[in-house]
């Protein structure tokens, strides 16, 4: 049986899938739906976050439903509403932003930061996705970088690419 410690007196705290919500400021453990909880050092913070990793480990979700699909993705950060939303299986991804990779799903290796940065993105992998919207549309598309608002914003299989500026690309 898996353990959660937390040691305030001392200012050291040890998490083992350990949940905040923030509407009623409970520290919970999560109840998933499956008998093979085995995710462990993750941390969710937010309504709905993080609800079904079973054996994903080393992730931290913060925001209303961020990686609420994740079930064995492993070192993934997630911050903000539905950011990282439908991960599955995806690792080694950074999303920052509101709905920035909401429909990743299997892609690794990603940095979406901005406002839906990368929010189709479903398997594309070693993307860096910098400003709102940049990436909007890419789902398939690997190592492609894009920076500035809305660059990329149309790329959906395309690789291999870089955009820099406002609409570039």
């Amino acid at each position: 049986m898996k353990t959660n410690m937390i040691k305030l007196y001392c200012f050291t705290a040890i998490f083992s899938n350990l949940i905040l919500n923030a509407q009623t400021l409970n520290l919970t453990t999560p109840t998933p739906t499956s008998t093979t909880n085995g995710g462990s050092n993750s941390l969710a913070l937010g309504a709905n976050s993080g609800n079904n990793t079973f054996t994903g480990e080393h992730n931290v979700f913060a925001g209303f439903s961020s990686g609420n699909q994740n079930t064995s993705g492993n070192h993934n950060v997630f911050f903000g509403s539905t950011s990282g939303r439908n991960n599955t299986t995806g690792s080694s991804n950074l999303f920052i932003g509101s709905h920035s990779g909401y429909n990743n799903t299997t892609g690794a290796e990603n940095v979406f930061v901005g406002f839906t940065a990368g929010q189709s993105n479903t398997t594309g992998e070693w993307n860096t996705f910098i400003g709102r919207s940049a990436g909007d549309k890419n789902s398939t598309g690997s190592s492609n970088s894009f920076f500035g608002g809305m660059a990329g914003f149309n790329n959906t299989t395309g690789s291999s690419n870089t955009f820099i500026g406002n609409q570039a690309g």
